[in-house]
């Protein structure tokens, strides 16, 4: 048995719109998981989500994407109310600096060898 407050708790004492944020930004994350769940599920497959010119498979994910960067924030403001200095989160190329990304050049499947 786990006895004890939880991060939660500990984030509250000190600043409970910060716990109740995290709280909020999970329950978003979850529920744009579940959305790309049942569209897999139901509808098309994740590679059919990210397919060019599938705005609404597209979106779908983006929303996910977007829950998840959200909650990290979250988090991120959890830690400080914490004082926790050492954690550290690792970032990508792609999501927080899209226009460092270079295309990459598209081929024709259909050619031959």
């Amino acid at each position: 048995m786990v006895e004890g407050p939880s991060v939660s708790d500990l984030v509250k004492t000190k600043q409970a719109g910060v716990d109740a944020e995290v709280r909020d930004k999970v329950e978003a994350t979850m529920s744009a998981m579940t959305d790309l769940y049942r569209r897999g599920v139901m509808v098309e497959n994740y590679d059919q989500m990210i397919g060019e010119g599938n705005e609404a498979g597209n979106a779908t994910v983006q929303h996910a994407v977007d829950a998840l960067l959200g909650q990290t924030k979250s988090f991120e403001r959890a830690i400080a109310v914490l004082d926790l200095h050492a954690i550290q989160f690792q970032g990508s190329d792609s999501l927080e600096g899209p226009g460092t990304v270079k295309d990459e050049p598209k081929t024709d499947s259909s050619a031959s060898p």
